[in-house]
């Protein structure tokens, strides 16, 4: 997701300010977007990870108890 963010970002800032697009202020917003995007949605992209891992390789009955009582 950040790298999304980060992409689609600086697409839109270089398209809306070209041909003098604003460094120094890309810098000083981006870099802290950079840390903050990965914090913000650490819940969300969880989610989809689990989502995507039981869709590919569903529960079984042996996944509900704790490791080794197999």
């Amino acid at each position: 997701m950040a790298e999304l963010v980060f992409a689609f970002g600086l697409l839109g800032v270089l398209l809306l300010t070209w041909p003098n697009p604003p460094w120094n202020a890309m810098l000083r917003v981006g870099i802290p977007l950079m840390v903050i995007t990965p914090i913000v949605f650490f819940p969300l992209s969880r989610t989809l990870w689990i989502a995507f891992d039981l869709a590919f390789r569903p529960a079984e009955r042996r996944d509900e108890g704790p490791p080794g009582n197999e």
